[in-house]
């Protein structure tokens, strides 16, 4: 939460929750949809948003060090939830897996332990909050799964293309990008472990030896996308989804928890029977959401509605809102990962007729194609979507492009007569051959006028 919160995304407080956001408030409005609804559509200034940013990171903050965990718990995710429906179209799958875990850990007895004061009473885990979890995180990694169709997760190369992407790429990428002793197995590695998850989670075995390799296929999963690739808190997330995995079994060798008596809380017979409905109602969402997302991805594969796919909207249950326990649409890195390595910026003609990157003023070369603008947190994941500006395939990518563009130009005061000299500068790069070749970096570079000019048809959600 706090890296979300603070690294990602309050550097763009304004640009994104304040007065005037990239994207104009009333646009944004109707690309959320009528069930995407947040304090920002009736509280828009700059230092509303910064204090309702503010005080989230202090709520995460709270919850980090355990004070007051649980109601601090539930102002957080009151916080967080309006954040994220404000952009609500835009919303990361990272950011999605995040607040599915703290929704239903506000209802962990988290202050056992995890808590500034020791609390004497020790309450046990409620059962239907452990079963909502577990399944949840076992939806998640099977769905995702069974939807990496592509040929790169079949013939073992789509970690490599992963580490290839020029734009996104961390810190070790290329060890994993270079050598396919490590790319290959990782690669089939996650395709099948992600497949059998709900296996590794439900089925017992002697000394717990399913949820031990579970936790660990996450750790390593997890720390090599950290390794290779930018995405946002993906990685942090998955690895707190691991620790909340360990059996008992791990507390009781390191002697940790021993001996202690837990008091089960006792409810009223129609509590009980909420609690039951609920939660049967919760996993019956996330099975029937799992299979429309995987059946719909099959159905654009088919290019026509498969029977699962009618079957499942026949009993498809409306979305409440964007950010909520219905929302089941686990798409990381498929059918597989992205082919595209380029990156966009925009660029001028100066007084003295040289091209000029707008973001660090180094003059572009005409024989060497060099990365001058490397954006950081939100900015770059959003922009990551529309780097192909030229195909222009998902709507909403080209709106955001659009308006962020004229965005950099307005706040450096740059007279619209003067937008003549300035363009959007996509340099593209692609992974073909299985993977084996990166095909040289071309450069394209778009007038204000072509951009502008750039007619976008807004579906009715």
């Amino acid at each position: 939460m706090l890296y979300s919160l603070i690294i990602l995304k309050f550097p763009y407080t304004i640009q994104i929750w304040g007065e005037h956001p990239i994207i104009p408030v009333a646009l944004m409005k109707k690309m959320n949809g009528a069930g995407a609804f947040s304090i920002f559509d009736w509280i828009r200034n700059d230092t509303f948003a910064y204090f309702w940013m503010l005080t989230a990171i202090l709520l995460a903050f709270l919850y980090t060090i355990g004070f007051y965990t649980k109601w601090i718990s539930f102002l957080l995710l009151f916080f967080f939830f309006n954040l994220l429906q404000a952009y609500a179209r835009y919303n990361a799958g990272f950011d999605k897996y995040t607040f599915q875990l703290l929704t239903w850990s506000c209802f962990l007895p988290l202050s056992n332990f995890f808590a500034v004061k020791a609390n004497p009473t020790k309450y046990k885990t409620q059962l239907w909050v452990s079963i909502i979890l577990i399944t949840q995180i076992a939806c998640i990694y099977c769905a995702t799964g069974f939807a990496k169709t592509g040929e790169a997760w079949k013939q073992g190369y789509a970690i490599k293309i992963m580490a290839s992407d020029i734009w996104m790429n961390s810190s070790m990428a290329e060890l994993f990008r270079n050598n396919a002793f490590i790319y290959t197995p990782l690669t089939y590695l996650t395709l099948i472990a992600e497949v059998a998850f709900p296996i590794f989670l439900f089925v017992p075995v002697k000394k717990d030896l399913f949820r031990y390799f579970a936790v660990v296929f996450l750790l390593v999963f997890h720390i090599s996308i950290l390794l290779i690739t930018d995405v946002g808190n993906f990685s942090y997330t998955g690895i707190a989804a691991a620790g909340l995995l360990l059996p008992a079994s791990f507390w009781e060798y390191f002697n940790i928890k021993h001996g202690i008596k837990y008091v089960q809380k006792k409810y009223s017979n129609r509590i009980r029977y909420l609690i039951f409905s609920g939660t049967a109602l919760v996993l019956f969402t996330f099975i029937q959401k799992n299979l429309l997302f995987l059946a719909t991805l099959q159905s654009h594969k088919n290019m026509q509605p498969t029977i699962l796919y009618k079957a499942m909207k026949s009993i498809d249950i409306p979305r409440i809102a964007e950010n909520s326990f219905q929302d089941q649409f686990w798409k990381m890195f498929a059918p597989e990962p992205s082919n595209q390595g380029g990156w966009i910026s925009i660029e001028y003609i100066g007084d003295d007729g040289i091209l000029y990157d707008l973001f660090s003023n180094t003059p572009i070369s005409l024989t060497q194609h060099t990365l001058n603008f490397n954006p950081h947190g939100m900015e770059k994941i959003l922009l990551s979507y529309g780097r192909m500006f030229k195909y222009k395939d998902k709507w909403f990518t080209a709106v955001f492009l659009k308006n962020w563009y004229f965005y950099q130009l307005k706040i450096r005061n740059i007279a619209p007569e003067k937008y003549k000299n300035y363009f959007l500068a996509e340099y593209n790069s692609n992974v073909v051959d299985a993977g084996n070749t990166i095909t040289p970096i071309t450069k394209q570079l778009y007038s204000s006028k072509a951009i502008e000019d750039l007619k976008i048809d807004i579906p009715k959600k």
